[in-house]
């Protein structure tokens, strides 16, 4: 079994870069969810410095090829 864990992804907080919007950062990654199970080990969202309409939106890239490149795979999330 292979798994992804990935951490403290923040979305929604102020660093002038939104990196996992970019479609060519979302193409270097997209490879690495060949796995049987990805992990979120919490602060995935920061309400500090963004809305929660803008928080979710700067998660869509990620989460939308979560969800193709994983469907009938596993997807934990661990609250921080």
């Amino acid at each position: 079994m292979r798994a992804l864990v990935i951490s403290d992804t923040h979305f929604g907080a102020w660093t002038g870069q939104d990196i996992l919007r970019d479609p060519d950062t979302l193409a270097l990654l997209e490879p690495q969810l060949d796995v049987d199970e990805v992990i979120f080990l919490g602060d995935m969202f920061d309400f500090l410095f963004a809305s929660l309409r803008d928080a979710f939106s700067a998660s869509e890239g990620l989460l939308d090829l979560v969800r193709e490149k994983l469907q009938g795979k596993r997807f934990v999330f661990l609250a921080g």
